[in-house]
């Protein structure tokens, strides 16, 4: 999130807001459109966290990966802390030198000051070899 061209992949409903340097809050359905040359091989990565300060108005809370459409897995977050998510694309998913959509949807989010919606932070998100 702290790549100088972050805010070129961010469609929607993830922060302006670079925090610490590094991260950026997801809202309710944050969505990432990520250009790929090639698309053979690759896996989608991200590296996020379900904060207490969300946890404790919201209770466990799973995250839904979307790939152009196609739902990659969910992951549940019972407790605070770092998550390394990773897993491969079926290459059907993918075309190559386009563009290619990602949501990290979570089940709920929790409305802080202001009308602010939280739903994780968000780290680090792309497609990598295999």
């Amino acid at each position: 999130m702290n790549d100088p061209y972050a805010e070129t992949y961010i469609f929607k409903d993830i922060s302006k807001v670079l925090e610490a340097g590094s991260w950026r809050w997801a809202g309710k359905r944050p969505e990432l459109r990520i250009y790929l040359d090639d698309v053979r091989g690759l896996k989608f990565t991200a590296d996020f966290a379900v904060p207490q300060a969300v946890l404790s108005h919201t209770g466990p809370v799973t995250i839904s990966f979307f790939v152009n459409g196609n739902l990659l897995d969910k992951v549940r977050c019972d407790t605070a802390g770092d998550r390394h998510f990773e897993k491969p694309v079926p290459e059907a998913w993918l075309r190559p030198r386009w563009v290619a959509n990602v949501v990290m949807a979570p089940d709920k989010t929790w409305v802080g000051d202001y009308g602010v919606v939280h739903g994780f932070v968000l780290t680090r998100v792309g497609f990598a070899a295999m």
